[in-house]
């Protein structure tokens, strides 16, 4: 019982840590975790997560490998190491585990995303549309989806979807000044330039077009 206790404090203070931003304080207390207990499941998703955002892929990969293997039903770590293929443009290894993390829990939105994103990239445009409408399916609230829901109709042609979406991204912090730009940057393909240009501006402050020889400041 006291060893639980321990780890679960450690387990907290390096969740506090990562919050903080505080990595290597972070990576020194899951690495303490698993000295007591090589097995804490958390401690080696969390840890390798982290090294993947912090491009040491390598020790990353075999720890949410290792994740998997004590759990092959753990989602997220299915999700996390497709993240990880996708960094090193392993992408039929990503796709793969976006799939399983999917076929796991069908109302994971990350993975959908995720996929999408993918997808995306590789100019599968109508699939990853198909991934981001049943993300949004789970979450009407998935701002960056929307956003780039928005992107990919641009490039179809479908402004008037395309610019639907911008404007519902609008609605979220995370995304809104990316989404003021596309906007913006979809107004002036459709020769709106003053809406263009005003959209725009909101989105950067500072904004410079070079081909029309002005700036605008906010």
């Amino acid at each position: 019982m006291e060893k639980r206790l321990d780890i679960k404090k450690l387990f907290n203070l390096a969740s506090k840590n990562l919050q903080k931003n505080n990595f290597q304080e972070a990576i020194n207390i899951y690495n303490e975790i698993l000295e007591i207990e090589p097995s804490h499941l958390q401690s080696i998703f969390c840890l390798g997560s982290l090294l993947t955002q912090l491009k040491k892929f390598d020790l990353a990969k075999t720890l949410l490998q290792k994740a998997i293997q004590i759990d092959p039903n753990f989602s997220a770590a299915h999700n996390n190491l497709g993240i990880l293929f996708f960094k090193l443009a392993e992408n039929e290894k990503a796709i793969s585990c976006y799939e399983k993390a999917i076929q796991i829990d069908p109302n994971y939105k990350e993975p959908l995303k995720n996929l999408g994103i993918l997808l995306h990239v590789l100019g599968e445009r109508e699939k990853a549309i198909s991934c981001y409408e049943k993300a949004i399916q789970i979450d009407p609230d998935y701002g960056v989806v929307y956003l780039n829901l928005g992107m990919i109709l641009g490039e179809l042609g479908k402004n008037t979807k395309a610019l639907e979406n911008f404007k519902k991204a609008l609605n979220f912090d995370n995304v809104k000044k990316k989404a003021l730009v596309e906007y913006g940057n979809l107004l002036l393909k459709l020769n709106e330039h003053l809406n263009g240009l005003r959209f725009i501006n909101k989105g950067e402050g500072v904004i410079k077009f070079k081909q029309l020889n002005f700036e605008i400041v906010e």
